[in-house]
């Protein structure tokens, strides 16, 4: 507390400069996020990638000078955005099987008016849209087209 009049003041002085750390860094995890986004669009593999930062945090944590603990906590928050914003293609059919809801919401299938809805699917690194009302005909499964 030394050079502030009173505790008020040292404490109001905290608090603004763990904000202006706050929106730092979030600035960072931001601008990563859209770097990260157009280098390596998708939902593929979310999850190990997560895991993986993860790791690269934790070794930081350990190893290495705080500036590289800094970086690696940013890429591992913006693992867990995408988790979060853009889902992980490639444990949607292990969640469905599993009853649990897909990790983002499914955009509505044009062909059959929203009564379905697409996922991505990986293919050799070509994506494809699956409907699972339609499979992109615009007819229920089953029904006569």
């Amino acid at each position: 507390m030394q050079g502030y009049a009173n505790a008020a003041l040292y404490e109001a002085n905290v608090l603004h400069e763990g904000a202006e750390a706050v929106e730092s860094f979030l600035s960072e995890v931001r601008a990563e996020l859209l770097r990260a986004r157009a280098k390596f669009p998708g939902d593929r593999i979310m999850t190990i990638a997560l895991a993986e930062e993860f790791g690269e945090l934790c070794k930081a944590v350990l190893d290495e000078p705080a500036a590289n603990v800094r970086k690696e906590a940013i890429q591992t928050a913006v693992m867990c955005a995408r988790v979060v914003l853009d889902g992980d293609g490639s444990v949607n059919q292990w969640r469905a099987e599993k009853g649990l809801d897909p990790l983002t919401a499914p955009s509505a299938c044009l062909a059959c008016k929203g009564r379905g809805w697409f996922t991505n699917r990986d293919l050799e690194d070509e994506w494809k849209q699956d409907c699972h009302a339609c499979n992109g005909t615009g007819k229920a499964t089953g029904e006569k087209a």
